[in-house]
């Protein structure tokens, strides 16, 4: 059985992926995973992070970064 700390934790984590998804976008989202990146999600001063990602969608990725960060604040989710 999950303590409530685990459960909101939880939760916190599931809105911090939609919210990401939703302002990043599905389509790159897939692209990152198709090409063996992911999406690291965490507590703390770092909220989230890629890992793997290739050259290509990186610069993709670091333009949408800054509304993705405006809305993890907006919400605090970060």
């Amino acid at each position: 059985m999950a303590t409530i700390g685990q459960f909101q934790d939880n939760l916190k984590n599931k809105a911090k992926k939609y919210l990401i998804e939703h302002e990043l976008g599905k389509d790159l989202i897939q692209r990152i995973e198709l090409a063996g990146g992911e999406l690291k999600l965490s507590n703390g001063k770092k909220a989230f992070e890629f890992l793997n990602i290739s050259k290509d969608l990186q610069t993709e990725l670091e333009e949408k970064i800054p509304g993705v960060q405006q809305g993890l604040q907006k919400w605090r989710l970060d």
